[in-house]
């Protein structure tokens, strides 16, 4: 008889619909992709609000959404004639 080769399950792809909060690392790569510095300025200038516990920042993962809906819409330009 063979013997057949039982391999370790792989794990499942992060689901960032359902947390809590995240790093500022998962946040700007998953959620809104954005430059770390464009990240920070952002929370400087009071777009972005950050909670804080010791030395690690997360990010509510409600501020995804609410910051995108902040954003300006990009008009609409017309045909040139």
């Amino acid at each position: 008889m063979a013997e057949t080769e039982t391999t370790a399950p792989q794990a499942p792809a992060p689901d960032y619909t359902e947390r809590a909060a995240y790093t500022v690392a998962e946040f700007i790569t998953n959620v809104v992709p954005m430059a770390r510095a464009v990240f920070y300025e952002e929370v400087r200038a009071g777009r972005i609000r950050v909670k804080k516990r010791g030395h690690r920042t997360y990010v509510p993962a409600s501020e995804g959404p609410r910051y995108i809906a902040s954003l300006p819409d990009k008009p609409a330009t017309e045909a040139s004639t």
